[in-house]
């Protein structure tokens, strides 16, 4: 199983098509196993930039809620 740990910026590409990424990081992402790996300050920073997207905004969220991305929580 592949998995990627993912930071804003290609979560961010994912959901908006006028980023320049947006169609490097959908061909990466077919590449990969579930889930992705995202931390809770990159799911803060992905809904503020995609704020202009609702639709966006409630596919991040998505992600999370069917397992195709968990939430990672660090360990102290």
């Amino acid at each position: 199983m592949t998995v990627a740990i993912v930071d804003t910026g290609p979560l961010v590409a994912l959901f908006d098509r006028a980023e320049r990424h947006h169609a490097w990081v959908t061909e990466r992402l077919e590449e990969l196993d579930a889930p992705l790996l995202v931390c809770e300050p990159v799911l803060a920073e992905a809904m503020y930039l995609l704020a202009r997207y609702p639709n966006a905004q409630d596919a991040v969220l998505e992600l999370i809620q069917n397992g195709a991305a968990h939430r990672h929580v660090p360990r102290r």
